[in-house]
C-alpha cells in the first residue's frame, strides 16, 4: 500500500466514523431515534444509555467497527464503497450546513 493510499484510507475511516456516530447520537432520522429509543429501554437508562448519546462515548465503538470491517473483509472494495459514500455524505452535510445563514 503506498503512503497517498494510507492516507486516503485515514481520511475516508475518520469521516465514516464521524457519520456514523453522529447518525446514531445526533440524528433526528426516526430509525437513529428508535434505536435511542431502544437502546435506552435495554439499558434502563444506566450508565451505557450515554453511548447513543454522547459522541466522545460513542465514536471509539464505531472506530473500530469500521476498521474492523475493513481490516477483515474479504472483499475490501465494499468497504471503500461504503466508507466513501458515509464519508461524502458527512463531508457534503457539514459544508451545506456551515454554508448557511
Amino acid at each position: 500500500m503506498s503512503n497517498w493510499q494510507i492516507v486516503f484510507t485515514t481520511i475516508v475511516a475518520v469521516l465514516a466514523t464521524a457519520r456514523i456516530t453522529r447518525l446514531i447520537v445526533e440524528d433526528e432520522y426516526p430509525p437513529s431515534i428508535w434505536v435511542r429509543i431502544k437502546w435506552d429501554r435495554l439499558t434502563r437508562d444506566g450508565e451505557w444509555a450515554k453511548l447513543v448519546h454522547c459522541g466522545w462515548c460513542a465514536s471509539p465503538y464505531v472506530a473500530a467497527l469500521v476498521l474492523g470491517l475493513g481490516y477483515f473483509l474479504t472483499w475490501p472494495t465494499w468497504w471503500y464503497v461504503a466508507c466513501s459514500w458515509l464519508a461524502a455524505s458527512y463531508a457534503a452535510g457539514w459544508v451545506v450546513f456551515h454554508d448557511e445563514d
